[in-house]
């Protein structure tokens, strides 16, 4: 199963509809989307927006209203996160299950921060959010804590192309999970002999031709 959200260079993303029935034209079963829905993955919820800038962000899009933008992507994710929660109510399970956060852009990355997106993520528990956007940095920190969310900085070639392995916050990950070392922080990667398990990461998917 792969779900794909949405990035800054996705020109091919339009509405689930249309996307959906290309999947089905093409037979591909496997691939489904993070658009205006929330998924229920294992032991996990997973929501997310693409994200954006605010005015203090150097080199933003010209002739861009950011703060309009910042405030449409804060009211996605609380819708996203209100599926989540029904999503999650309509299919009870034997213990909590954790949401978790998917952004393409950071909220948090060195001096800046995106207020109105970690508010949403705080109100709704969030304790761990996961982001790409960032690419040929690799003197990044492999995570962020900040206000109680620890994000993790997950782009492709960050973490060797190895999609980051999600464990559930109360269990201990396992000895034999491979390990990829990032500045000094341990990141368990996927093995790609097994089938199980949630997996993480972003790169760019880009078609020039879309229209």
């Amino acid at each position: 199963k792969k779900i794909l959200s949405k990035g800054n260079h996705d020109l091919w993303w339009q509405t689930m509809n249309k996307m959906s029935a290309m999947m089905k034209q093409h037979h591909y079963e496997t691939i489904s989307f993070l658009h205006n829905n929330a998924h229920l993955c294992e032991d996990f919820i997973v929501v997310g927006t693409r994200g954006w800038y605010d005015e203090t962000k150097e080199k933003v899009a010209e002739n861009t209203d950011n703060a309009k933008i910042v405030a449409r992507e804060t009211m996605r994710l609380h819708a996203r996160i209100e599926a989540g929660r029904r999503l999650d109510a309509e299919n009870p399970a034997d213990k909590p299950r954790e949401m978790i956060a998917v952004l393409h852009f950071p909220a948090v990355f060195k001096d800046y921060i995106c207020p109105e997106i970690v508010a949403e993520l705080q109100k709704a528990g969030i304790r761990r959010c996961y982001y790409g956007h960032i690419h040929g940095n690799y003197e990044s920190p492999a995570r962020i804590e900040y206000e109680g969310i620890t994000f993790h900085l997950i782009s492709a070639d960050y973490v060797l192309f190895k999609p980051e392995r999600i464990w559930p916050l109360a269990e201990e990950t396992d000895e034999k999970t491979e390990k990829l070392t990032v500045n000094g922080t341990e990141i368990p990667v996927a093995d790609t002999r097994k089938n199980d398990g949630v997996y993480l990461h972003f790169c760019n998917i880009q078609d020039n031709s879309a229209s």
